[in-house]
């Protein structure tokens, strides 16, 4: 049994509704997105869910508190500015530090990852 605090939810992935994310964020393929927690406040954390497409890649981009994946789906690619990409699979977690400039994507099959990231000073993420 799980307890929660009265004003907690349990959503489970498949109940989640999807967006498409915009091309400016996605300028290689196409991937969906669900926003599962939308903070605001600092220090607080956003979490999404994303299905990139097979061969998407997402924009360059940064958290200033760093970013933990966890890929669910499909094989998870993080490119870097300054060193070699990560493929990572199923069941992984993924930790970016903070301001580390990164890309993700998908290889030749559909990837699926749930996202988590702090709010500091009014964002999660810069885009570059």
């Amino acid at each position: 049994m799980i307890l929660l605090p009265s004003e907690s939810q349990v959503v489970g992935l498949a109940d989640q509704v999807l967006f498409q994310l915009d091309k400016r964020l996605i300028p290689k393929g196409a991937a969906l997105a669900s926003l599962i927690i939308n903070s605001k406040e600092e220090c607080q954390n956003t979490l999404f869910r994303v299905v990139f497409d097979a061969g998407s890649m997402s924009e360059w981009h940064s958290h200033p508190r760093g970013q933990i994946l966890v890929i669910v789906r499909g094989e998870c690619t993080t490119e870097f500015h300054d060193a070699s990409p990560t493929v990572s699979g199923v069941g992984s977690i993924v930790w970016i530090e903070p301001n580390v400039v990164h890309r993700h994507g998908s290889g030749s099959e559909e990837m699926e990852y749930v996202s988590m990231q702090q709010i500091l000073n009014g964002t999660a993420t810069n885009w570059k």
